[in-house]
């Protein structure tokens, strides 16, 4: 009995696979198992399986017996060559070069130095447009500020095009010339043999900075093409701001050079907090919290509320408790389009700083309450509630 898998079944491919479809499905296989790479104790034999397959089915004599008869129609009980078959010697006949891997990797369209996709190296145009980056700074507003909108006026140090080499990083006069420390690759290779494994490791050309050409930088601007520059920005905060809203400010970014268009300037804003009104995230909602005194919340009354607008008479009514609230609308946050409602809590606080007559008035009214004049004091005092 055969325990064989099937070949397009290892190779995880129809039985209609193209030449094409089976050399990508070995090379991502062969890639994965190889044992050079996979540490896994099945590693090598999962390697020879792949390899026994892609062995028969790309070879189309032997393909047409194995899809005719199976394992059967091939020499002996497998599709190995009756001479000897090395799986690591058609790995390498196949991908030859660097072990094998080099080829591998660049087939699949990376580069084999660990550098992701392969780039065509280029000479450096040291007059081409080059657009600014995009940058974000932060700010600190009051509450006041984000509640009314302001301008803030900020000075700070950003870069401008250098006017010694206008923008191209190099000497006036100064010529490119192909860098000999790299041949003009903007890299430099170092080879490791390990076994029939050769590793290369890619770096920077740290004598051209991976241009691949040697020149002699600016000396204003040390071949950064740009020059620290003070500059004023002023940034128009509207009206509703909330903290972490981010604001756009075009082109006040880093300066393009050679005429590239400049960057963006995004301004985190930070506001800082009230003490008087609360406002959750950027609503435009706030919520102020106003002291109530026990007379006025047992009898009723008007009380002055603060809004951020204007002072509001407000109405208690009588048997206010704390935490009870009214809703203020067009009190809030305003926008260009819209605006917000102010929720007032009240809290009742006892009296303070009284004088021998309103304590004599206070006394009196006491001696004539009633269990029944005190919110909630009835239901406290029934013993038939559970405890």
């Amino acid at each position: 009995m055969n325990n064989k898998r099937d070949y397009y079944e290892v190779l995880g491919v129809s039985k209609d696979a193209t030449d094409d479809e089976l050399k990508r499905a070995y090379r991502k296989l062969a890639m994965q198992w190889h044992p050079d790479r996979c540490k896994e104790p099945s590693a090598k034999d999962k390697f020879a399986e792949i390899s026994e397959a892609y062995e028969v089915l790309s070879d189309k004599e032997k393909r047409a017996k194995y899809d005719q008869f199976g394992f059967d129609g091939l020499n002996g009980a497998g599709g190995f060559s009756s001479g000897g078959f090395d799986p690591f010697e058609m790995f390498k006949a196949h991908f030859g070069g660097m072990g094998g891997f080099g080829s591998m990797f660049e087939d699949f369209g990376f580069s084999p130095f660990g550098g992701g996709r392969r780039s065509q190296q280029r000479e450096p145009d040291f007059d081409t447009p080059e657009d600014g980056a995009d940058l974000q700074m932060s700010i600190e507003l009051t509450f006041k500020e984000s509640l009314e909108g302001c301008v803030k006026d900020i000075e700070l140090t950003l870069h401008k095009e250098c006017p010694a080499c206008g923008g191209r990083g190099i000497e006036n006069g100064s010529t490119p010339e192909k860098c000999s420390h790299c041949g003009g690759t903007g890299h430099i290779v170092k080879t490791q043999r390990n076994g029939f494994m050769v590793m290369q490791n890619v770096s920077e050309c740290p004598h051209c900075h991976g241009r691949g050409v040697s020149v002699k930088e600016c000396s204003s601007c040390n071949g950064q093409k740009r020059v620290p520059s003070k500059k004023k920005l002023s940034v128009r905060i509207p009206p509703g701001t909330a903290s972490g809203q981010r604001l756009r400010v075009a082109g006040k970014g880093e300066c393009g050079v050679k005429g590239g268009k400049d960057g963006d300037m995004y301004v985190v804003v930070h506001v800082k907090p009230s003490k008087i009104f609360n406002r959750d995230g950027s609503s435009l909602d706030l919520v102020t919290y106003v002291p109530v005194d026990a007379v006025t919340a047992s009898i009723g009354g008007q009380i002055n509320v603060r809004t951020p607008w204007k002072t509001a008479k407000v109405d208690v009514k009588a048997g206010t408790v704390s935490g009870s609230s009214i809703c203020l609308k067009g009190q809030g946050m305003k926008s260009k389009t819209d605006i917000g409602s102010l929720t007032v809590v009240f809290e009742v606080v006892p009296l303070e700083n009284l004088d021998n007559t309103q304590k004599d008035m206070l006394e009196a009214l006491r001696k004539t309450l009633k269990t029944s004049n005190i919110h909630n004091l009835q239901k406290y005092l029934d013993t038939s509630r559970c405890i």
